[in-house]
């Protein structure tokens, strides 16, 4: 299965860090604030498609991509109709 990620590359490192990884957009803004990023959360939600291209300024670069996951037999499972 996949899901989308979201990976944020600092190009000066946060508390030594440069990359970051989270499940959303908004998510982005729970760490980091819209200054620290370089564009707010509604102007980068409404105005840039991350999946045709990542978002970069002087500040930061957002890449959306894909997380692959193993399949496993835990959780949910579908039901089953017999006749």
């Amino acid at each position: 299965t996949m899901s989308k990620i979201y990976h944020v590359e600092m190009k000066e490192p946060v508390n030594g860090e440069r990359h970051f990884y989270f499940g959303s957009q908004v998510a982005i803004y729970d760490v980091f604030s819209a200054e620290q990023v370089g564009i707010s959360y509604k102007a980068l939600k409404n105005t840039y498609n991350l999946s045709k291209q990542p978002y970069e300024n002087k500040k930061c670069i957002i890449r959306l991509g894909k997380l692959r996951r193993k399949q496993t037999n835990r959780g949910p499972r579908p039901q089953q109709f017999f006749h």
